[in-house]
């Protein structure tokens, strides 16, 4: 599909159709979901209907109709893109993997390509998420208003891998890089500084700068290791009623 796409001609002019199909495989190997996305334009999954993925696949499009069957496939796309996250300095750099930001949350197509565009007019580096919600509205052309980002900003995440080399003046937030919605830092955070209330003196605390303003503790924490974590989370708090009361605060 991509090696006789528009996208292929852009990508890799002048070669052949069989050194775009391979460059299109090799992507493939290395992050399907990325390569798969990108043979979705505008988020449409139809070009995709001509591949087996399933052995009753002819028969549920037969049933159901390309429509139908193509809307069930974009909902999965959704699904799994957010279920990972997407990486947006990843996405700004590698143009092959910017198309998983359509299918986040709250964004979609149109917003996708805005925020991209912003992003590039900014340096092309996005050091935190606060950076993407402290700017107005008007600066971002209305893609992250209130609840754009309250529904998008917990699946794009901010690795350090690909910021390496750069010019960043601000510390990276480990939280930045996973589920946590920014809304929710200060929940994390307690739990970390509650967790080494006792077995970390003040000393160390303030060498190591831990704050209820930052994610310090959260890193050293998370460093231990999974089950070190959710050891040490069931033995602080009572993980059902911590769930209740952010429940009753909405």
């Amino acid at each position: 599909i991509y090696a006789r796409s528009d996208r292929s001609q852009q990508d890799l002019a002048g070669q052949s159709t069989m050194v775009r199909e391979a460059v299109s495989i090799a992507r493939a190997l290395q992050d399907p979901l990325a390569e798969y996305c990108a043979l979705c334009p505008g988020g449409d999954p139809t070009e995709l209907l001509c591949l087996d993925m399933h052995p009753s696949q002819s028969f549920v499009i037969k049933m159901r109709g390309k429509e139908r069957f193509a809307e069930i496939l974009q909902r999965k796309f959704i699904d799994a893109v957010n279920a990972v996250g997407v990486d947006i300095n990843r996405a700004a750099k590698y143009k092959n993997t910017a198309a998983q930001l359509q299918f986040v949350s709250g964004l979609g197509p149109r917003k996708a390509i805005a925020l991209l565009d912003w992003i590039f007019s900014q340096g092309g580096i996005v050091s935190s998420r606060e950076q993407l919600t402290s700017t107005t509205r008007e600066q971002v052309k209305g893609i992250l208003d209130p609840v754009v980002a309250r529904n998008c900003l917990a699946f794009i995440r901010i690795r350090e891998k690909y910021l390496a080399g750069m010019s960043i003046t601000s510390e990276i937030d480990i939280l930045d890089d996973t589920r946590v919605h920014p809304e929710h830092y200060r929940f994390a955070r307690k739990i970390a500084l509650d967790a080494y209330a006792d077995s970390v003196s003040e000393r160390e605390k303030k060498e190591r700068k831990y704050d209820e303003n930052n994610s310090n503790a959260v890193r050293d924490f998370m460093a231990k290791g999974r089950e070190h974590l959710s050891r040490v989370i069931s033995q602080i708090i009572d993980v059902e009623e911590f769930a209740r009361k952010l429940e009753e605060q909405g």
